[in-house]
């Protein structure tokens, strides 16, 4: 699931542009064509903001922060993309989610 908002938000946004262009092209009505796409590019931030990220020891050096991170904290992290990471859900699912190399974490 963490991918397919996303997906589904670019592709209805691509479709969306190839559609408005068309309609520039035909001199037609346009307004459908915006709403879609302001509502195809909500859908894709959306996903990309609810994507969970990897957090494991072997991202991140303990000693980045004096604090510990607790459950429920609010925390802004900052590095670098090294790839996915998957995992097996406890449905047997398997999960991919972005990996991140972490250089700064701070606990808002």
């Amino acid at each position: 699931m963490g991918g397919f908002l996303p997906l589904i938000g670019f592709i209805g946004f691509i479709f969306s542009l190839v559609w408005l262009v068309m309609r520039f092209i035909k001199r037609k009505s346009k307004k459908k064509i915006v709403i879609s796409l302001i509502v195809t590019f909500v859908l894709f931030i959306i996903g990309v903001a609810l994507t969970p990220i990897s957090i494991t020891e072997a991202d991140y050096d303990p000693n980045i922060t004096n604090v510990r991170i607790l459950e429920d904290d609010l925390v802004t992290i900052k590095g670098s993309s090294i790839g996915l990471y998957t995992y097996e859900s406890a449905l047997g699912g398997n999960i991919t989610i972005p990996r991140i190399l972490v250089s700064e974490i701070n606990i808002n």
